[in-house]
């Protein structure tokens, strides 16, 4: 058995001291790791090695061998190359003085004095990786070095059952995406209890949602407006429970979350049947008809579930039985949910939303817990 091994056998019998003082020896040997990697990787950059095996970059080659996503990969290579030119910078790595994190960081003041240079390694030895950056900056900026503003970027990276968001702007559309976020959360009534960057996910949704409502006027490309395209079988859209769909993109939903999507989106609806045959091919418009969502607004004023009162734009209107179950889109049935109250209502069920006596909507399980 390896070091390593009998590392992982003592550190899951031990103490909270000798877990503690396990876990800084790992971190330790992690910083150290990292430095002999970051060597590794420019040896074999320098040296063309992956086209011995056939990958295209040294990136995708190590991506491959390291069983990494290729984008870290392509990080590595890159810092590996910054740090043969930071020789202060690399001697600090090879040390196990400043960890990966701090280096991509120290590596950005390389044009530096080198007097500068060894005060702020010197320095982070002891600062978060966000106070390493900021010092960096400051030193730039003082000796006249200003960084060239990043190219603006956004990927939507979709997974089997989510998809990450990334991006790059320069520092103020930082600043004004940061307040419009904020701003959208607190007009939508996100509960201030939800977890900070869930509430700042939930807003950001909320943005675009409210801007696609919002574009009666753009110019119609080939599907018309900009709006989302679903491909839902007929038995999936009149079941209750269960079942799949697929968006545009080629990701898979739920049964339930294209449901919703059917009876409250601007959608394309493609019905289909057996071998995606398809049934019926609807034109992107809301399912409710703007006179009885107009009557709905004027009624509710607001989210209709209980102690919510998000406005009008932050709002579906959601069939109180499901369409999809018989429910008719009539006034009766139907009331404003806003969009983390209609999220919440569908993952449970409509089979679960209870009318309180004052007309609020609450999920049967919460009223029990009020009454106890």
């Amino acid at each position: 058995m390896d070091a390593l091994g009998r590392l992982e056998i003592e550190l899951s019998c031990a103490d909270d001291q000798a877990l503690t003082d396990g876990l800084a020896a790992l971190a330790r040997f992690r910083i150290r790791s990292d430095a002999v990697w970051l060597k590794a990787v420019a040896e074999v950059d320098r040296r063309g090695l992956h086209r011995r095996h056939g990958s295209r970059d040294a990136a995708s080659w190590l991506a491959s061998l390291a069983g990494d996503r290729r984008g870290a990969a392509r990080r590595d290579v890159e810092l590996a190359k910054q740090l043969e030119d930071a020789p202060a910078v690399a001697d600090a790595v090879a040390a196990g003085a400043v960890s990966r994190a701090k280096a991509a960081e120290l590596v950005r003041g390389k044009d530096l004095p080198y007097d500068v240079q060894e005060g702020l390694i010197d320095r982070a030895a002891t600062q978060a990786v966000a106070e390493v950056a900021a010092a960096v900056e400051r030193a730039r900026l003082a000796h006249g070095s200003r960084s060239t503003p990043p190219p603006r970027e956004l990927t939507i990276a979709r997974r089997v059952d989510h998809a990450r968001i990334e991006g790059t702007v320069d520092l103020i559309d930082a600043e004004i995406l940061d307040v419009a976020i904020s701003t959208m959360a607190d007009a939508a009534g996100l509960p201030v209890e939800m977890p900070y960057c869930e509430r700042r996910a939930h807003a950001l949704v909320g943005l675009d949602r409210y801007y696609l409502q919002h574009q009666a006027d753009v110019p119609t490309g080939r599907l018309g407006r900009p709006h989302i395209v679903v491909l839902v079988d007929l038995e999936t859209l009149e079941a209750r429970l269960g079942g799949s769909a697929m968006l545009a993109s080629g990701a898979l939903i739920t049964g339930d979350q294209a449901r919703q999507l059917a009876e409250d989106a601007n959608v394309s609806r493609v019905v289909t049947k057996g071998a995606s045959e398809p049934l019926d091919v609807g034109r992107a418009t809301r399912s409710i008809p703007p006179a009885i969502a107009k009557a709905v607004i004027a009624r509710d004023r607001h989210c209709r579930y209980r102690g919510c009162t998000a406005p009008p734009w932050a709002c579906d209107v959601h069939h109180r039985r499901p369409w999809a179950c018989g429910g008719p889109t009539a006034v009766h049935n139907l009331g404003l949910l806003c969009w983390h109250h209609h999220e919440h209502v569908h993952r449970r069920g409509a089979d679960h939303v209870i009318t309180t006596p004052d007309g609020r909507w609450m999920l049967d399980l919460e009223a029990k817990a009020v009454a106890a």
